[in-house]
């Protein structure tokens, strides 16, 4: 049975990310990666890196799921709490405001965020949060 860090790390090899990637999405080192990496396929009977990537590409979820599954669970709570907002339809001043912070930091978490999901817009950002139904 794989551990849940062990479940985002094959779930990201599956969206063919490298170990450096896996790290900085999930904030961790490399070689940690590395070494759960070495777990997965000790428990999944694998001897090459090789048959783990085959693995991971054929059990690879569907989209909607892979988003509730991989780089959501690796956003903190407050870059959570500012994209719901964002997909309200509010701006960053409105929520600085709700939330008491400067509008610079809520920006940050939102850049954050993308950066996490590997998003590169708005659009693709309220996306991928209205396909995991809100759940951001």
């Amino acid at each position: 049975m794989l551990t849940c860090r062990e479940n985002q790390v094959l779930n990201l090899i599956g969206r063919r990310l490298r170990c450096r990637q896996i790290a900085r999405v999930l904030a961790i080192g490399e070689s940690t990666v590395r070494k759960h990496r070495a777990n997965i396929c000790s428990k999944l009977g694998f001897h090459h890196t090789a048959q783990l990537v085959a693995h991971a590409l054929r059990t690879r979820p569907t989209a909607a799921a892979d988003i509730g599954n991989g780089p959501w669970q690796t956003l903190r709570p407050r870059e959570c709490e500012i994209v719901r907002e964002l997909c309200r339809g509010q701006t960053s001043k409105q929520i600085a405001r709700q939330l008491r912070i400067s509008h610079r930091t809520v920006e940050k978490h939102r850049q954050n965020a993308m950066r996490t999901l590997y998003v590169h817009d708005m659009a693709t950002l309220m996306r991928l949060a209205e396909d995991n139904n809100g759940n951001a």
